[in-house]
């Protein structure tokens, strides 16, 4: 069945069988709506078949909102959608069991309830239920629901929308002190309408987040210097590695970013890169600040990028790191990582060639004091 235009559609107490459409909407598609009043109420959609939405498909590409007077938009769409079955109906992409897009608003009196999605499924996103609205524009509550077993690319997902939003789920302390080629894991969830971290993989894993890093005054002396040829030769005074990572199952692991950078104050930016549309990326860039290296660190100098950056420094393998003992550059020359000329130091308590033995009190010749406060009355 296929509605466009002006319409005023009330579809009650019927069912939809084994309709198939290579098309969208399997049973039912409404697009190029100018108007919509729709009542689907108490019908049954099973084993229908479509693109998007296997039972249903909603559209009206309606992006300029053409129905506005000036400012004031003087009617919404109506669509209630309840008391419904939908069962084994299938969509090639989105929306096993209903797909909508609409641009122009709902009225507050729709709904979307008491309805009975099960083993529905859908080849890309909502295994029973796909939106590509945000829910600003015409997200209907969908609690009032019934789902099991609803499946999209063999995953679980009752009902899902278009990549809403990503979070950084790594806690910094503010201006997070480092040192330079420390590794610094950041890790991002990607999150739909409906506040779930999206975690099928075949259509957000193209999502790519970036993370690049400038000077803390960089940005302000770079703008009240445009005109300036001389920022164009400027040195770099950091660069970063392992700092461009994919959304695996909604989330963007950046286990391996690296940072080398001349000490200094600076400000780390995160980017979303390789999709279209917009996604609002709910995180604020971070300061850090990159320290000089301790006397506990190896200072290399990368004469390529003319950086100086740290090590740990590195000992033979009988020495017993993180046991009883810790490892330290070479007092002559902390600029090489020599694991013959580090030094093997013993932790407290510890002592021999290999600081293997504990260090042993003997209190038999100690002298013992003890005081004694009588009082008598």
């Amino acid at each position: 069945m296929l509605f466009n235009h002006d319409l005023t559609v009330n579809i009650l107490n019927s069912t939809f069988i084994n309709n198939k459409s290579d098309h969208n909407g399997g049973a039912i598609c409404i697009d190029n709506i100018s108007n919509l009043d729709l009542n689907i109420i108490s019908n049954t959609f099973i084993k229908n078949e479509g693109i998007n939405g296997g039972a249903i498909y909603l559209y009206d590409n309606n992006k300029s909102l053409s129905k506005k007077n000036g400012d004031k938009q003087y009617f919404d769409y109506t669509i209630n959608i309840n008391d419904n079955t939908f069962k084994e109906n299938l969509a090639h992409n989105y929306g096993g069991a209903i797909f909508y897009k609409l641009y122009t608003p709902i009225s507050s009196s729709s709904s979307l309830i008491k309805n009975k999605y099960e083993n529905n499924k859908a080849g890309i996103l909502g295994g029973a239920i796909y939106t590509d609205n945000s829910k600003e524009q015409n997200i209907p509550d969908i609690d009032q629901n019934t789902f099991s077993n609803n499946f999209a690319n063999d995953f679980d997902n009752n009902y899902t929308s278009k990549p809403s939003y990503i979070l950084l789920n790594t806690i910094l302390a503010k201006n997070k002190k480092i040192y330079s080629g420390d590794y610094l894991p950041l890790m991002f969830d990607l999150y739909d309408e409906y506040g779930k971290i999206m975690e099928v993989n075949n259509y957000i894993n193209n999502i790519i987040m970036k993370v690049t890093m400038e000077k803390k005054n960089e940005h302000n002396n770079n703008s009240n210097n445009n005109n300036n040829d001389n920022n164009k030769s400027k040195v770099k005074t950091h660069y970063l590695t392992g700092n461009v990572a994919s959304f695996i199952s909604g989330k963007c692991n950046l286990n391996s970013l690296q940072i080398y950078a001349n000490p200094d104050q600076y400000i780390l930016r995160f980017s979303i890169e390789n999709y279209n549309e917009f996604i609002t990326l709910n995180t604020t860039n971070t300061e850090i600040e990159v320290m000089e290296c301790d006397n506990k660190k190896i200072k290399k100098y990368d004469t390529f990028h003319n950086i100086t950056y740290c090590e740990e420094p590195t000992c033979l393998d009988s020495c017993p790191i993180k046991k009883s003992a810790e490892c330290l550059p070479n007092p002559n020359d902390n600029t090489i990582n020599d694991p013959t000329k580090n030094i093997c130091h013993c932790l407290e308590g510890f002592e021999g060639i290999n600081c293997q033995d504990y260090i042993i009190v003997d209190y038999k010749y100690e002298s013992l004091i003890i005081n004694f406060n009588i009082i008598i009355y």
